[in-house]
């Protein structure tokens, strides 16, 4: 016997009978409706059991005719399996044949590959067909069902010569996005499809693609099952250009990957990663151990696949070494701990970071970043008169939460104004501990030829790929001696130069404009900044309340649900950085934001009506009090 019916049989093996049909056996051993299924094994003798095919063909597709409507179906051992689909690569067609025509169609089916096992089905006269995806085959994400559709077969669809329908519906069938047939046989078909992909998707552990047809009596039959191919789980250490190879399309376009190529491109130092990509939770471990010459304080692991949960960005710190530091804090009045490590160590931290993307994915993927102690960190930015530079002693710059300095320099590196600023509070971090430190100095200050060496560092980051984006940086050394300079990280925004000239910076300009509003003052929590993220994405209010201006110490992240509020119309800070997150997205959002000079916020009572213009030929500050 040379056929095998596939109906009568029990699970069939892939490495027996090819990946197509391997599915289609598990499809009808989970009672799925399918074509009954004929197979024809690689070793068969086609000519001398051609009798054989044509009364299976007689018996199932046509008794009373000598030509049958039939797909004759590839399916190969290398075909549709976990890592690799193979899709398009081995023939398989559809048509009406008589004797010797299906003989043709059958060696032309097993000669398109190796060891072939050709499937022989009645073709399903279809009303609608299509592919159904049990995750969004481009995001990978768990939570909806993607389907492809068109009338009749869906030849054309799966060969991309016809673009289809896209329906998007959740796991329970509900539609979310796109449209479906509207004909009675098609109604119910969505709740159908989510049931059979998710007990599809149950049994294989894993995603599913599904090709579906429904017929002129509206019944649903499934005709090929196979797994989402998945990026294949790695670790690669970012070390060189070509390492970045390993790694899964999906991640390498992501910006911190792309930063760090272009870092190593450019000559532009930068502490070491290692990205991690899986599919399931990694394996334990061992305990990560600092490289030889690296200074290393902390680990910061940011999920980078899928880039949030919950709207949110996930990242942890983790420690190092596991040295007590409440030990050597306790007592010392300069010092004190503002955040701990989540786990103990960085391999625990990693595992917590990729489950909480694996809830959400079929794939998650982490970046390890070591973070170097340096002394100040900073951002440099492009400007109208060449560049601006935000500095301060110790981290976290970007957000907002400390004082920072800042500096405009020429294209040449020469500095045209410099306003150094008392700080009375750092932040550093300790084996992973984030601490604040009230600094001995107080205020950081450095030469032009230190300035000029900082540009030189990072100017060739902004001649290209970065022209248009804010440099986070760090120093390491001694401020009063050596040092060197750092890539930390990078942000897109201000489209072009920062829009505001070096006059406009010296009378506190942060964002132009004008507003008109009641004063509200907020105060501002440095614990709520250490938790959000710049690309964290925060809901807008609609509330019906009185145009604000808010006024707080300074343009600290911990504000940016503000900037969605309708009420808040422009702000007001005691000091402020040009370059903090903050200060970008009010400058892309066309919100008025200034410094004010002591003598204007004296002015600022509470829920008083003033207006504020930061625009104009003359770059000043106008705060005008007004009869609310």
């Amino acid at each position: 016997m040379s056929l095998i019916k596939l109906q009568e049989e029990g699970l069939l093996q892939r490495q027996a009978v090819g990946g197509k049909a391997h599915y289609l056996s598990i499809l009808h051993h989970l009672e799925i409706r399918i074509p009954l299924t004929c197979l024809i094994p690689p070793a068969s003798i086609l000519k001398s059991d051609l009798e054989e095919y044509a009364g299976w063909a007689s018996q199932v597709a046509g008794s009373n005719s000598s030509t049958w409507q039939l797909a004759v179906r590839s399916s190969a051992v290398q075909e549709d399996s976990p890592v690799t689909s193979f899709a398009g690569h081995f023939h398989s067609e559809l048509g009406r044949y008589e004797r010797l025509s299906l003989l043709a169609a059958i060696e032309r089916v097993r000669s398109s590959g190796p060891a072939m096992t050709v499937i022989l089905q009645p073709l399903i006269d279809a009303a609608y067909s299509g592919v159904a995806f049990s995750c969004n085959p481009l995001t990978y994400s768990r939570h909806e069902i993607v389907v492809n559709w068109t009338s009749g077969l869906a030849g054309g669809l799966l060969a991309g010569e016809l673009p289809g329908h896209v329906f998007r519906m959740d796991l329970g069938g509900s539609p979310t996005e796109g449209q479906w047939p509207n004909e009675s046989i098609a109604r119910g078909i969505p709740r159908q499809l989510a049931d059979v992909a998710r007990t599809v998707q149950e049994h294989l552990d894993g995603p599913v693609d599904l090709e579906w047809a429904i017929d002129r009596d509206g019944c649903l039959w499934l005709l090929q099952a196979r797994p989402v191919v998945l990026p294949i789980p790695s670790r690669v250490n970012l070390t060189a250009l070509d390492r970045f190879a390993a790694l899964a399309p999906i991640i390498r376009t992501h910006p911190k990957v792309r930063l760090r190529r272009h870092a190593i491109e450019t000559g532009v130092p930068m502490a070491p990663a290692t990205v991690e990509t899986c599919t399931a939770l990694p394996p334990e471990r061992t305990e990560y151990c600092p490289p030889l010459g690296h200074p290393t304080s902390a680990v910061s692991i940011v999920l980078l696949y899928p880039e949030r949960v919950d709207d949110r960005i996930v990242r942890a710190f983790a420690p190092t070494r596991g040295g007590d530091i409440r030990f050597f804090i306790t007592g010392c009045r300069r010092y004190s701990i503002r955040r701990y490590p989540e786990a103990t160590a960085v391999a625990s931290t990693n595992t917590s970071i990729l489950t909480a993307g694996l809830k959400n994915s079929w794939v998650a993927a982490s970046i390890q970043q070591e973070i170097w102690p340096a002394f100040a960190t900073g951002i440099l930015r492009r400007s109208i008169d060449g560049y601006v530079i935000d500095i301060a002693l110790g981290h976290f710059v970007p957000k907002g939460i400390v004082t920072a300095s800042t500096l405009v320099v020429s294209h040449a590196g020469e500095v045209l104004t410099a306003s150094w600023r008392h700080q009375e509070s750092a932040f550093h971090f300790v084996d992973g501990h984030v601490v604040e430190e009230r600094p001995p100095s107080e205020q950081l200050t450095l030469t032009s030829d230190q300035v000029r060496s900082i540009v030189k560092t990072l100017a060739p980051m902004l001649r290209s790929v970065y022209e248009d984006s804010a440099i986070e940086f760090g120093l390491l050394g001694n401020p009063s001696g050596s040092f060197s300079t750092y890539v930390i990280d990078a942000a897109e925004g201000d489209a072009g130069n920062l829009p505001l000239s070096t006059a406009a910076i010296s009378a506190g300009v942060i964002s132009e404009g004008t507003c008109r509003g009641q004063v509200a003052t907020v105060e501002l929590t440095k614990e709520g900044a250490l938790d959000r993220h710049f690309f964290d994405r925060v809901s807008s209010s609609n509330s019906d309340a009185a145009p604000s201006i808010i006024v707080a110490l300074r343009p600290s992240i911990e504000l940016l649900p503000l900037v969605n509020n309708s009420q808040a119309v422009g702000f007001i800070f005691h000091e402020g950085a040009l370059l903090c997150h903050l200060a970008v997205v009010l400058r892309e959002r066309g919100i008025p934001a200034l410094v004010g000079t002591s003598d204007e916020l004296a002015l600022l009572q509470e829920g008083a009506m003033i207006s504020v213009s930061t625009a104009g030929s003359t770059p000043r500050i106008i705060l005008q009090t007004e009869v609310s």
